[in-house]
């Protein structure tokens, strides 16, 4: 048998004694949004994005999303081949992509690959693979490739070397930037390239070679060099010192065919093989991952195919059919005990001594005995099927238990029942205990729903169950109980705290009963003290409050607890405050007065927890009932510190469509659009619950909190205008106000109608036809004003010669009628009938004279008009001696009259003139013109007014009251024989 066979052989053998390790870790697979499970090649990039090579696409995964990068055979700016092997970041931040079927440079900006081909006749060879690209600590990149062997530099070009670099298999960088290789012959190498030469040198046969074995070897920081067989069915792990050029004499037996290995900064080799992974630790130990599902490990089982380490230590794995999955060293902080029933909860706990633990559950009480592993195992199980409730261990030793709806029961260390207390055959009084303690002077508290009891042993003890029920002190409903430093004791109840001193006597309560009391209306659940001194109360829907001097302080999810429901509470040795809750386990750092949430995310195996069920044990360990079973937290190793985080914009989505490249600004088209955008930070792995925060300027003003984990927000029927979407994210809310902010910025583009510039064209046609419309109406008025006025000219010319023909015909006539009637009482004085006839005549020449006047003028003045009138008057009061006329005139206001007006006016006037005159056998006549607003004119006398005898009385009142409505005035008319006659003219 030749010799490398020998040792693989004795490496098969050695196989039955590898140690089992547990690490926790949390998978992904295509369930969680991966593309295909088989993932063959991990890479995180300098924004700490991870991507995944699998066997049907390119997959990028920011903590929370996946996002696929296909081939598409109709579009050449996709990947080349949906089989992806290999992945790597040049300086200028390119991802160079190696498949099965092509080299590609992706731009992560763009969302695009190129396609490069370093030897011709690529561009028509299917199976072209690009299995392995080596990058060194400057992301220069070497593509060995034969005759198209090349380096990718800093400034992102592509330079060709030697082919000669191609004798050497799956070449690599160590942190020096020194090449290494091993050759055909199974010799360890180094390289050097200058421009395009390759000088290889060679420093060392591997202690084992054979021509049908290939070799791979990975870099340590202290300058080993781990070398292995790949894909055999058993091989080993060489080391050798770069510094000595030695080979190390201690050989690592690894027990399957490898696929891959890895060594971390730490120099722990994480091997990937067919069977699962191992780890090799000092050069020396080799372990397998235990994937046991029962621990709450998700390591996928069987075939792995490789592991990577990110910067921020996380140990990623992929797997042939299972996904991949991440280690955070953290994890290993909280170890996860369960029963031998699955995900068991666990109510109770009680350490024995270094040996034994006592587990309480929900199906019964187990004594758990450690074994050669030092792992606890189960040794006997009592109380099958019945829930434990508590469970203690008193200074004797003894157990004491408490079983829901059966009593308490106390137990030798060895598990036998010493006593029974049952409802039926004690005075208990109840079935239900829900919490026990054991305080510093032996004394055994019970915390019932009827009351709290004091075991002072198994004999004696004191009841404070009161009947009637006493509310008066926090409830009767107890559910927790606690010895401070100063070993009072405290009672944590259904409606408040009820506090008793070393002695058992009453000191004081918090009351809890409504929303008035101390503490708001809330269910205690249990209380702790700090390294201070100070009491921390846990509510069932208030959050926690810190106690001192009488003083209450809240502390809600508005201070950073991720929520108001606690469970239990308890005080580490680091001075730190632990709570559990319905959302992970919050960890109070008093120095930084601020709350850490800690969830499965942290490796915590669960987040659901069980009311009360939070101890801290002789070691300082912090023990946890959870639905899954007891979580045990080291918490010296846990150091939280206020970590930054920062939020990136990582997609964009138009329309359920990624944007192509996050160029901004982006301009979206008009229409019916919903713009979505997805949050990330530069981190492929949240430890914590990372809380985003955004606000889309233009649109809000203040930032709002994106809620029940979702990092990404839609909008739809954005407004038409710049708006820029801002986000930050932090690991607590408080927090948040200092995080860097990133902006995306977009355009909306309005449709045509809405522009600035059909808006201007619209204006500038409605200006246009405002134009031509007013143009219109101001020809369509000129030409009325045209016409009016050439009506009225026609008309005053028509006037003028009605006028002229009354004055030469009916003028001459009348005056000729006066001059004969003249002649003939000159020869007859004494004819009344001739007098008649004259004042007829003369009347007649006056009238004609007003109207011949009005139809001259087109518009006569009020002051005109009244001023012809007093002429007219004047002229008719010469013939009536004795009657005095007088004229009372105010125009405030100069108007003008019409012809129609002025003639109406004047007969309306000279009617009731003549009336005065000639009927009413007045001695004085008053006419008085006002005009403000409104004109007013008077017409009165002293007569003896107006009788329904006078003579034509009627139809002279008629006519004028016709008058007056046809120019729009009121007429009215008072008359008694006492004062006279008044007429009245009333503008309307």
């Amino acid at each position: 048998m030749k010799p490398f066979l020998l040792l693989y052989c004795f490496a098969f053998f050695i196989t039955t004694a590898v140690a089992q390790s547990n690490h926790r870790f949390i998978a992904y697979n295509v369930s969680n949004g991966l593309s295909q499970n088989s993932v063959h090649c991990i890479y995180q990039d300098s924004d700490g994005k991870l991507w995944l090579g699998t066997q049907d696409g390119l997959n990028s995964f920011d903590g929370r999303n996946f996002k696929h990068y296909k081939y598409n055979a109709n579009d050449s700016t996709t990947i080349s081949d949906q089989f992806v092997l290999s992945i790597t970041e040049d300086a200028k931040g390119f991802l160079w992509v190696g498949t099965r079927s092509g080299l590609n440079r992706f731009n992560k900006r763009t969302g695009k690959f190129e396609r490069i081909y370093l030897i011709a006749n690529e561009r028509n060879i299917i199976g072209s693979t690009y299995s392995h690209i080596a990058a060194n600590a400057n992301r220069e990149i070497l593509v060995p490739r034969g005759a198209g062997s090349s380096i990718v530099t800093k400034d992102g070009s592509l330079r060709k070397i030697d082919s000669a670099i191609s004798n050497l298999s799956f070449p690599f960088y160590d942190n020096q930037n020194k090449l290494w290789g091993i050759n055909q012959n199974g010799e360890l190498c180094t390289a050097v390239i200058n421009n395009q030469t390759v000088q290889i040198t060679t420093l060392s046969k591997l202690p084992i070679t054979n021509q049908q074995v290939k070799y791979r070897c990975a870099a340590a920081d202290d300058g080993i060099i781990w070398c292995y067989p790949a894909g055999i069915a058993a091989g080993a792990i060489y080391f050798f010192n770069s510094h000595t050029k030695q080979w190390l004499n201690n050989t690592v037996a690894v027990p399957a065919p490898v696929n891959h290995l890895m060594v971390t900064k730490n120099g722990t080799g994480w091997v990937s093989t067919l069977t699962g992974l191992y780890i090799v630790t000092a050069k020396k130990t080799i372990k397998k991952i235990n994937a046991i599902a029962s621990l709450n490990n998700e390591l996928p089982a069987g075939n792995i195919l490789y592991t990577y380490q990110d910067r921020q230590h996380n140990i990623w794995a992929g797997s042939a059919n299972g996904g991949f999955a991440y280690y955070n060293p953290e994890f290993d902080n909280y170890n996860l005990l369960s029963t031998n029933v699955a995900n068991e909860a666990v109510t109770a706990v009680a350490d024995a001594d270094a040996n034994t633990r006592w587990l309480g559950s929900a199906n019964g009480l187990y004594r758990m005995k450690k074994n050669d592993s030092a792992a606890f195992t189960v040794a006997e199980k009592l109380f099958s099927g019945s829930r434990i409730t508590a469970c203690v261990k008193d200074q004797q030793n003894k157990i004491w238990t408490a079983v829901q709806n059966d009593g308490l029961y106390i137990l030798s260390a060895a598990g036998k029942i010493i006593k029974a207390y049952h409802q039926e055959d004690s005075s208990l009084q109840t079935k239900n205990i829900l919490y026990l303690l054991c305080d510093s002077k032996g004394r055994v508290h019970l915390c019932t729903e009827r009351g709290f009891y004091i075991f002072t042993s198994a004999e004696k003890w004191i009841s404070h169950y009161k009947a009637p029920r006493d509310l008066s002190r926090g409830g009767y409903y107890v559910l927790h109980c606690y010895e401070d430093k100063q070993k009072n004791i405290w009672y944590s109840k259904h409606i408040g705290i009820e506090v008793l001193d070393e002695n058992l006597q009453f000191k004081f309560t918090i009351s809890s009963e409504n929303n008035n009391s101390p503490i708001k209306r809330s269910i205690i659940t249990g209380c702790t003290q700090d390294d201070a001194g100070i009491m921390w109360i846990a509510t069932l829907s208030n959050g926690l409050y810190r106690f001192t001097s009488n003083n209450l302080q809240q502390f809600s999810t508005a201070q950073g607890l991720s929520s108001n429901i606690i469970y239990g509470v308890v005080n580490d040795n680091e001075g730190r405050l632990w709570a559990t809750t319905t959302a992970g386990i919050n960890v109070y750092v008093p120095q930084q007065n601020r709350f850490y949430t800690l969830n499965t995310k942290d490796g915590l195996p669960a987040d659901d927890y069980v009311l009360g069920a939070i101890y801290k044990n002789s070691n300082g360990q912090i023990q946890v009932g959870s639905s899954k079973g007891l979580i045990t937290i080291n918490t010296a190793n846990i150091f939280l510190q206020n970590k930054k985080a920062a939020a990136h914009i990582t997609d964009v989505k138009l329309n359920g469509e990624s944007v192509a490249a996050l160029v901004q600004p982006l301009v979206i088209a008009p229409g019916n659009n919903t713009v979505s955008f997805y949050f990330s930070i530069a981190e492929a792995l949240q430890p914590r619950s990372i809380i985003y925060q955004y606000r889309m300027k233009g649109v809000d003003d203040n930032w709002i909190i994106l809620q029940d984990d979702n990092h990404s927000i839609t909008y739809t029927n954005l407004p038409y205008k710049k708006l820029t979407m801002q986000v930050r994210a932090a690991y607590a809310v408080q927090d948040l106000e200092a995080a860097a902010v990133e902006e995306y910025t977009i355009i909306l583009q309005p449709p045509f109608w809405k522009t600035t510039w059909f808006m201007l064209l619209l204006l500038t046609g409605a200006a246009g036809i405002f134009y031509l419309i007013v143009r219109q109406i101001i020809k369509q008025r000129k030409r009325k004003r045209e016409q009016l006025a050439q009506v009225q000219k026609e008309l005053q010319l028509e006037r003028e010669r009605i006028s002229r023909d009354l004055h030469d015909n009916i003028g001459a006539y009348t005056s000729a009628l006066i001059a004969g009637i003249n002649r003939i009482k000159a020869n007859d004085e004494k004819n009344d009938e001739l007098k008649e006839l004259s004042e007829y005549a003369g009347s007649i020449m006056g009238y004609l004279r007003e109207t011949i006047w009005v139809l001259n003028n087109e518009h006569i003045t009020l002051t005109a008009f009244t001023d012809r009138f007093k002429n007219y008057a004047t002229r008719i009061i010469k013939n009536y001696p004795g009657l005095a006329v007088v004229f009372t005139v105010s125009i405030e206001k100069e108007r003008e009259l019409s012809p129609q007006q002025s003639l109406n006016l004047f007969r309306i006037m000279q009617e009731a003139l003549q009336n005065a005159c000639k009927h009413a056998g007045a001695t004085a006549i008053t006419i008085t013109v006002t005009a403000t607003e409104k004109t007013a004119i008077s017409v009165a006398d002293n007569g003896k007014g107006i009788t329904e005898n006078s003579s034509g009385d009627s139809y002279g009142l008629q006519n004028m009251q016709q008058r007056a409505a046809e120019i729009n005035f009121n007429f009215g008319i008072q008359s008694n024989e006492q004062t006279g006659t008044t007429v009245l003219l009333h503008e309307k």
